[in-house]
């Protein structure tokens, strides 16, 4: 027990933007508090990472920024990934001086990171790996053939090297190992996890103020990166569809940023939309935004474990979410979300009428989704399922 609890932890993050799988590592560090861990996390030196590195320091993580480069640097695109010398040759030396008893690689997708991985094996290390993968693969982003070979690519690796996984949805696993063949035993499913308390009070009086939206607005909210993964541009067209219904009263907010902000402003503005839908940018007072929304929608073309969906979850919002595997898993379709088919404008502009024109749908079901968040994703179950893995590894690395 007293090795255990004061375990030091090393925590590996890469990548070229912040976003759900970069949030949580920092979500991780505070669940785990209570086991008074000792944690470093090695994170990018580029900017962006600036506030993150803040808000690690702030859970009281070490954090060394060191140049990790981008997590889809790949010889042949999407197949065979390049492995930098020295990368790799820079964190044998630093995972050997810190001599961490869990070496936890953050992971957006099994075929990323495979030269962090690779240094903590040459780093002797290799019985004291866990990854977390956030999607079980990126099949949207490449060809069937390419797929297929990036796969075998996958496969190899993978059973070569025979370190536990932490899978954040049970979809992704049972995919993972149907796909790589990988044996069930090696991969936990730990379902991401938020602080239970979203905070006092209803914010609508606010919201209508602060976006200067008429007094009988139905006001939905999307909160996320402007990537085509978010499947936004088929939210706009649903709702230019509603608004072609003569149903001008819901509103949706897009609360994000991100590559598709420039195109997604065009669409909104030739769709004359621009009353209809508003994009806020990033906002550090999100929690507090969605405790005055009437519903949420996430309209994703994949998803692993959505955190965005959780957040409307704890607030106890009724959710419309694309009929994807995350997505599907958190939520209970028709109970405490409807759910549509992917990139169907149609029909997520018919769930979008239904929720707005039945309050007491919205109500009940905005109830059942804050019973399923407490059941189901706190940050206690998260910590707690995180720390009987981590025992397994340090007991394992360190016989009696």
């Amino acid at each position: 027990q007293v090795l255990v609890n004061n375990a030091h932890i090393l925590y590996i993050l890469s990548g070229v933007e912040v976003g759900g799988a970069e949030s949580y590592i920092p979500l991780l560090i505070s669940g785990l508090k209570r086991y008074q861990y000792r944690i470093t996390v090695l994170c990018p030196a580029a900017s962006l990472f600036g506030s993150l590195a803040a808000q690690l320091q702030r859970e009281g993580a070490d954090v060394l920024r060191i140049p990790l480069k981008h997590r889809r640097d790949y010889i042949v695109p999407f197949i065979l990934p390049s492995f930098d010398v020295f990368q790799i040759t820079s964190l044998v030396r630093t995972l050997k001086r810190l001599r961490p008893d869990v070496v936890h690689i953050n992971q957006n997708e099994p075929e990323s990171e495979f030269s962090t991985l690779l240094a903590a094996h040459l780093a002797g290390m290799g019985e004291r790996v866990v990854t977390t993968v956030h999607i079980s693969a990126s099949y949207q982003q490449v060809g069937v053939p390419l797929a297929k070979l990036r796969d075998q690519w996958v496969r190899w690796f993978i059973n070569r090297f025979h370190f536990p996984m932490i899978f954040v949805s049970e979809a992704s696993r049972r995919m993972f190992c149907r796909n790589f063949g990988v044996d069930p035993r090696r991969i936990s499913v730990i379902y991401h996890g938020l602080p239970a308390d979203p905070g006092p009070g209803n914010s609508r009086a606010w919201l209508i103020e602060e976006f200067k939206l008429p007094e009988t607005s139905v006001i939905g909210g999307a909160i996320g990166r402007f990537h085509k993964q978010k499947g936004y541009s088929y939210l706009i067209r649903a709702v230019r569809k509603v608004a072609e219904t003569g149903r001008k009263n819901i509103v949706v907010l897009f609360i994000g940023d991100g590559e598709e902000r420039k195109a997604l402003e065009a669409q909104i503005r030739n769709s004359g939309l621009q009353d209809q839908v508003r994009i806020t940018g990033w906002r550090d007072d999100v929690t507090f935004i969605l405790r005055g929304l009437d519903f949420f929608v996430l309209p994703s073309l994949w998803e692993g474990m959505p955190f965005a969906l959780l957040e409307a979850m704890r607030a106890g919002l009724p959710a419309i979410v694309s009929d994807v595997d995350g997505n599907r898993e958190a939520v209970i379709a028709g109970e405490t979300a409807l759910l549509v088919p992917p990139a169907d404008p149609s029909r997520l502009a018919d769930a979008l009428i239904y929720l707005s024109e039945h309050a007491d749908m919205r109500l009940r079901m905005g109830a059942a989704a804050r019973r399923r968040f407490e059941e189901l994703f706190t940050l206690d179950r998260m910590g707690r399922d995180t720390r009987n893995l981590y025992q397994e590894i340090i007991r394992r690395g360190n016989p009696l």
